[in-house]
């Protein structure tokens, strides 16, 4: 019974230390192990050792092994996470922007301890911290727990929602918190949006999970109106967000080398290009039309340019046309301006009297003077 009892103790050991200080970069010779397991009050010999191998591998426990020089050395099967997929998961967290910094910081140090990747621990201590838009509501773990647990019972969800004001202080949309029967989570443009049939408007509607709080999954079932929408979840969410998209149409672009990286960024490497000569290339690709695809256009001056069709071309014409007219700026108003306020002095010359004066509209005088019949002539 004892040996029994050391042989378990020595086989746990075991699996630890392959587990928590080996990879195929880092293994260990026999002679190191056994040293290991000295330390422990657990030594044995290599026949005894070997055995403990075949016992590992029958508990499914895959030991990796190679030869260096003239000895086999051995290590454990891994941790969940390469040291490359490790680093891609960190970023990612990082640049959440509906994630906050310190919910961030938490998450990758879970998901470093759990990896089971010997560079983790180093890994974790060397990010860059590049994300400087990370929002504040730390509630959004629990947002996103909450609106999956409903999703997948198909029952109703309800939270409170917001937006930010000038100060950057919440202002609720409702005065209570709102009932929805949720069908999917979405992730667009770098944020995190909720999907639901909202009973007490009658439609789709989409909220970003950043912006909910007190989100809660209730007992109660989707509603029956709710149903004709879930079959076709994906359909419905691409028409929401055309809203910001726009309407697809054939767009032409001519651009030179240095827009090239940006084109194959924005629309994939799998693009046919039309090479117009060594410097220069045409794109025809169908394109959601819209003030977030001319934004992109604006900051390739010179060098990228739409070419067709004209009414996109036109459509560009007037975005440039909005951006550089200038604002209506608002005017000193007399305020009061009927024919009994206005007068003719002794030198022939107009005045105005008993001003009411406010900041305004600058025709909101002249409309009281046509409203009021006094005339151009007046």
């Amino acid at each position: 019974m004892a040996n029994d009892s050391a042989r378990a103790l020595r086989l746990l050991e075991l699996y630890l230390i392959f587990a928590q200080e080996t990879d195929r970069d880092h293994p260990l010779t026999i002679r190191q192990l056994l040293e290991r397991l000295e330390e422990l009050d657990l030594g044995c010999n290599p026949k005894t050792l070997f055995a403990d191998f075949k016992l590992l591998d029958r508990l499914k426990i895959r030991l990796g092994k190679v030869r260096v020089g003239h000895q086999m050395v051995y290590y454990g099967p891994g941790g969940m996470f390469s040291a490359g997929e490790l680093k891609i998961l960190f970023d990612a967290v990082q640049g959440c922007c509906f994630i906050p910094e310190k919910e961030t910081k938490r998450l990758i140090h879970k998901i470093a301890v759990q990896s089971g990747c010997l560079d983790a621990s180093g890994m974790e201590n060397s990010i860059i911290r590049f994300n400087n838009r990370k929002h504040t509501n730390h509630e959004i773990f629990r947002t996103v727990e909450q609106c999956s647990r409903a999703i997948h019972a198909k029952k109703q969800l309800s939270f409170r929602y917001f937006h930010l004001n000038f100060s950057g202080e919440p202002v609720y949309a409702y005065l209570e918190a709102i009932t929805v029967d949720p069908l999917a989570l979405v992730f667009y443009e770098d944020w995190f949006y909720l999907i639901a049939y909202v009973p007490f408007r009658g439609d789709i509607r989409h909220y970003r999970l950043d912006r909910m709080e007190r989100t809660s999954a209730l007992e109660t079932d989707r509603s029956e109106e709710a149903k004709p929408f879930e079959t076709d979840v994906a359909a419905y969410t691409t028409s929401i967000f055309k809203m910001f998209d726009g309407e697809e149409e054939l767009v032409t672009l001519e651009f030179d080398a240095l827009a090239l990286a940006p084109v194959f960024d924005k629309f994939g490497e799998n693009i046919k290009l039309q090479q117009i000569d060594r410097n220069h290339a045409r794109l025809t690709q169908k394109i959601a039309v819209s003030d977030v695809f001319f934004g992109w256009v604006d900051q390739f001056r010179g060098h990228l340019r739409i070419t067709a069709p004209e009414s996109v071309k036109e459509q560009y014409r007037e975005h440039l046309e909005d951006l550089l007219t200038e604002p209506e700026r608002p005017s000193l108003l007399h305020g009061d301006l009927w024919g009994g306020n206005f007068m003719t002095g002794p030198d022939g010359h107009a005045w105005l009297i008993d001003p009411a004066a406010y900041v305004g509209h600058a025709e909101a005088d002249l409309a009281i003077v046509e409203v009021l019949h006094l005339g151009a002539g007046t």
